[in-house]
């Protein structure tokens, strides 16, 4: 005899099988959806743009930076987002009235710090002083050219028993000058300044005046960040 077949088990493996191939389809599905986001993502970088300064040209530390130079040293630009953070200068009047605390790079990104408003650096002291430091010999200044913006430690070499006595350290200079009163900037390689301008606290610059009376002043150019 022959048996009857079964028709609801049939249906049964035909409805699994629906629901497999369903499954399946979702899986795939959800897999190139990820796949369509991130090559999207890739291709929005690619394209994702935001505005920055940057350098036309070599700017020499200790460059002051006015409304009548800005656009002659810097330009604005569109870059990539990766290359930009939340230290880099976005406009340019961000920069007016500053001096350029290092020498910079054509065409390299500003950031904070590379520049600093002239009045921050007389908010570091108490009661500040300009004044003028002088040399006895141009050889006295030394550890290269010293320009304005420089940083330089002072020090003064007691003439009978040449004991050397640092005196003011680390002090901002406001203006290197030759013995004929020439202003020395960037490109006088080996042009030495006698004459520097600086800004201090006005008790340290007394005790230096007294200790000068007795010896050679010694001036020497460091990098302040170290």
């Amino acid at each position: 005899m022959f048996k009857k077949k079964n028709k609801d088990a049939g249906n049964s493996g035909g409805k699994k099988g629906i629901v497999w191939k369903l499954l399946g389809s979702f899986f795939v599905a959800a897999a190139l959806f990820g796949v369509l986001i991130g090559v999207e993502k890739n291709i929005l970088s690619d394209y994702a743009k935001e505005t920055a300064v940057l350098c036309k040209m070599d700017i020499p530390k200790g460059t002051k930076i006015t409304e009548e130079n800005v656009d002659q040293y810097f330009y604005s630009y569109e870059v990539d987002v990766a290359m930009v953070n939340g230290s880099c200068i976005k406009d340019k009047k961000e920069l007016l009235d500053t001096v350029v605390t290092r020498d910079l790079s054509a065409h390299e990104i500003v950031r904070e710090g590379t520049c600093t408003k002239e009045a921050e650096i007389y908010n570091r002291y108490h009661d500040p002083v300009e004044a003028s430091v002088e040399a006895n010999e141009a050889g006295d200044i030394v550890s290269g050219t010293i320009r304005k913006g420089d940083h330089v430690d002072i020090a003064v070499v007691n003439k009978d028993t040449l004991e050397y006595d640092l005196m003011l350290k680390n002090v901002y200079v406001l203006g290197a000058y030759t013995s004929t009163g020439e202003a020395v900037i960037d490109g006088m390689e080996g042009i030495a300044a006698t004459m520097l301008t600086i800004v201090e606290e006005k008790d340290n610059l007394a005790l230096f005046y007294s200790a000068r009376e007795t010896g050679n002043v010694i001036v020497t150019k460091i990098d302040p960040e170290k």
